[in-house]
C-alpha cells in the first residue's frame, strides 16, 4: 500500500482518539515529503553516498600514508660511527684456551640501520665430534641513552639469547656486558686504528675477578 493511499476514516479517528484537521493535515504533509523523495531520480541517493564514502576514503588513506611516512622518518638514522666501521668481510683468528679459532664474518646494517648484523661461521673442519661453529650478532646503539647493545644468536639455542650485552663508548672500545644467570660475561669490542682492524677480549666472571676466555682478531679481506 502507498502513503497516497492511506486516509484517516471517521472509525480510524475515534478508536485512536484523533483525526482533526491538524492530524489530516500532518498525514497529508508527510504523504507529500514521500512523494517527494521517490520523484528523485533513480540511483541518486545511493550515488551520494558512494561519493560521499570513497571521499571519507581518499582522505582516511592520506592521513595514514602521512602517518606512516612521519613515523618511517622519525625512526631513520644514520650509521653510528663507531660500529659502521664493522661493515664488510672479515676473517677472524684467535685462541679460545687451546683451541685456534678460524672464521669468517660478514657485517652489514639491517633493519633500517638500526642494527649492524654479525654473521660468524666457523672455516675449516669442525672440532672432532662437534658441528661446525655458527653465530648472529645484532649490535645497536641506545640514541636515548647512547649505550650500546648486542644480542647473541648461536647455535647452543635461546637459552643464552635471553641475556642481552649492553656497553658504553670508551675511547676506541666498547666492553658488552652479558649478566647471565650462571655469571657474568663480557666481549669487549677494541677498534684499532693503526691496523684497521678489530680485535675482540672476551672474558668470565670467576669469583671476585675476570678469567679470561678467548682473543680473537678481525682483518679485513
Amino acid at each position: 500500500m502507498t502513503p497516497r493511499s492511506v486516509r484517516p476514516s471517521g472509525r480510524r479517528a475515534s478508536v485512536d482518539g484523533a483525526g482533526g484537521p491538524a492530524d489530516i493535515r500532518l498525514m497529508e504533509t508527510a504523504s507529500r515529503d514521500s512523494d517527494s523523495r521517490r520523484s528523485l531520480p533513480a540511483g541518486l541517493g545511493r550515488r551520494r553516498v558512494v561519493t560521499i564514502a570513497l571521499t571519507c576514503a581518499v582522505l582516511l588513506a592520506g592521513a595514514c600514508s602521512g602517518g606512516i611516512g612521519r613515523d618511517a622518518d622519525a625512526k631513520s638514522t644514520t650509521p653510528d660511527p663507531f660500529l659502521d666501521r664493522l661493515t664488510g668481510s672479515w676473517r677472524l683468528t684467535g685462541t679460545m684456551g687451546s683451541v685456534e679459532l678460524r672464521q669468517r664474518v660478514d657485517a652489514e646494517w639491517v633493519l633500517g640501520g638500526q642494527f649492524l648484523r654479525m654473521h660468524v661461521v666457523e672455516e675449516g673442519a669442525p672440532t672432532p665430534g662437534q658441528s661446525a661453529y655458527e653465530a648472529v650478532y645484532m649490535l645497536g646503539r641506545d640514541p636515548d641513552t647512547g649505550e650500546y647493545v648486542m644480542h647473541l644468536f648461536d647455535m647452543f639455542g635461546a637459552g643464552y639469547a635471553r641475556t642481552i650485552g649492553v656497553g658504553t663508548l670508551r675511547g676506541d672500545s666498547v666492553d658488552f656486558r652479558f649478566d647471565y644467570p650462571d655469571g657474568a660475561f663480557s666481549n669487549t669490542f677494541i677498534w684499532q686504528p693503526d691496523t684497521g682492524g678489530w680485535r675482540m677480549v672476551l672474558r668470565q666472571r670467576a669469583g671476585d675477578g675476570w678469567k679470561l676466555f678467548a682473543t680473537k682478531t678481525l682483518a679485513r679481506e
